[in-house]
């Protein structure tokens, strides 16, 4: 059976499923503009956008949109031309900022870490310090989460072991965006309970780590980089269920070291003069005895304290085992 249509039905047939494709694309593009679609994470690439506003507020309102679509690096473009294009404080400090928050969620940390130490050595205490702080101190955490903890200096950063360095430029402070600074900084922040919990992993994180490692180095006799590393996760305090299990394994390799020090075939004079960082000709045997009684005095000690201090811990009744 043959149908014919005529050319107008087919019109507006045609019109019809046109109309359809359209009213679709055009809900694509709404949802999109809703909900965004991200941009690739990681560094922005090297691009140059074609700005023509110089008002800083429709500059800063039109990083904000970007924002809203998840166009980060886009954003961070309008945000830096507002930076440029004004000296008022108000409009530029808040594009900064956005540019320190627009970085964090592109991932792009090596931006994010040198904006948000230059805005806070220049605004320590403006209306957004706080939250440019935490957003550079839980990116270092991630970084310890996207290593799986194998760096070690992300850890050490994140715990504060760079703290104590020399830490001010031209007489401004440098930030280190460890945990303990920022709860030092913020002792009411709104972040602290977060900033606690990522405080926690990590040193959790740090421990297994450390454990790990010590042990490997006590296969070797390498027992003083292992009673180091111990010591700097014992020091923390009782931060998890592992603290008791690092404080064994202390003791028992500061005893095992009293015991090999005074063998030279397991100590070498030039492993033992370098890891006491003097000249070999010092190693002597005299000297080899009085480190050992040193760290055999050292193991009784911290053996009486976690026996205090940990009575009913099974890592504690295993130290008479």
């Amino acid at each position: 059976m043959n149908t014919k249509f005529s050319p107008l039905f087919l019109l507006v047939i045609f019109c019809s499923l046109l109309s359809e494709v359209t009213f679709a694309q055009g809900l694509g593009n709404s949802i999109g503009a809703i909900f965004g679609r991200e941009e690739a994470a990681g560094p922005c690439p090297s691009k140059r956008y074609d700005i023509r506003m110089t008002d800083p507020a429709a500059l800063n309102m039109a990083g904000d949109q970007l924002m809203l679509q998840r166009k980060y690096c886009e954003a961070i473009a309008f945000y830096s031309q507002a930076m440029i294009e004004t000296t008022t404080p108000g409009p530029r400090t808040y594009a900064w900022f956005r540019i320190v928050e627009s970085a964090f969620f592109q991932r792009d940390y090596k931006l994010l870490f040198h904006e948000a130490q230059e805005y806070l050595k220049e605004k320590p205490r403006s209306e957004y310090s706080e939250r440019v702080h935490y957003l550079a101190v839980k990116a270092v955490h991630e970084n310890i989460q996207l290593t799986k903890g194998l760096d070690s200096e992300w850890i050490q950063k994140a715990l504060g072991f760079f703290d104590s360095e020399a830490n001010e430029t031209d007489g401004l402070r440098k930030p280190n965006f460890s945990f303990r600074e920022f709860l030092e900084l913020y002792p009411d922040s709104r972040y602290r309970h977060d900033i606690e919990e990522m405080s926690k992993s990590v040193r959790i994180l740090m421990t297994e780590k450390v454990l790990k490692e010590a042990r490997f180095m006590a296969m070797r006799y390498d027992y003083l980089p292992a009673i180091n590393q111990l010591k700097m996760i014992v020091s923390q305090g009782p931060v998890s269920d592992q603290f008791a299990e690092a404080l064994f394994e202390l003791i028992r390799m500061t005893e095992l070291f009293s015991f090999a020090v005074i063998r030279e075939d397991r100590i070498s004079n030039r492993k033992l003069a370098k890891w006491m960082l003097i000249e070999e000709v010092r190693v002597t045997p005299e000297m080899r005895q009085q480190l050992s009684e040193k760290l055999n005095s050292q193991a009784a000690k911290m053996k009486a304290e976690m026996k205090k201090n940990l009575p009913n811990n099974e890592w504690t009744k295993q130290l008479n085992r």
